[in-house]
């Protein structure tokens, strides 16, 4: 369940110095469901796979967990599971203090938790998109598939046959789903 307050800018010290996560939504404080063990290590993945194409390329930084300012009025702060961030949109690096990016990333990833509701995805769907986010990944565990939005009219989804490609905004990303839920697993002990 999420808990929910109208935004007071006097609020913004106390809530950036909470160890709670939250977001803002459209002028609204929501604490957020804190994520499933199993959603986590599939960012962590993500993110490693993420975090070696985008400094090979020397496009950018992939995070994790990361809040960011999408919009000011209404204020509008999200906090996708792994996001990219293009070097070319920093207006100037992750501030040093306060929890939020001031900063609209290239490419967010949410991994739903069992806490997440289809209402919830489909609004950060929309508020990512309508808010300059050129791609959204959204990765269902239990059933291995991964939408991948480039407008709110244009999806695709990728069952574990299929990779995980975006040349023009990672070049050299390539993740396959069967490798991404493959790596879960412990590797085998040799014999």
């Amino acid at each position: 369940m999420t808990t929910s307050a109208p935004w007071l800018d006097s609020d913004a010290i106390a809530f950036d110095e909470s160890d709670t996560p939250y977001e803002v939504v459209h002028g609204e404080y929501r604490e957020v469901e804190p994520t499933s063990a199993f959603a986590s290590l599939l960012a962590n993945i993500l993110l490693r796979y993420m975090t070696n194409a985008a400094h090979s390329s020397g496009v950018g930084i992939a995070v994790m967990e990361v809040l960011f300012t999408l919009r000011r009025e209404p204020l509008l702060r999200r906090q996708p599971d792994v996001a990219l961030v293009h070097y070319a949109r920093w207006s100037a690096g992750p501030a040093k203090v306060g929890a939020a990016w001031d900063t609209v990333p290239n490419l967010a990833v949410e991994v739903v938790s069992p806490g997440n509701t289809a209402e919830e995805i489909d609004q950060k769907i929309v508020d990512y998109i309508s808010n300059g986010v050129e791609l959204v990944w959204v990765l269902y565990p239990e059933s291995q598939r991964m939408y991948v939005y480039r407008s709110l009219t244009d999806a695709q989804i990728l069952t574990a046959e299929d990779s995980l490609g975006c040349e023009a905004l990672l070049p050299g990303f390539k993740l396959s789903i069967s490798t991404l839920f493959a790596e879960t697993e412990p590797p085998q002990a040799a014999s």
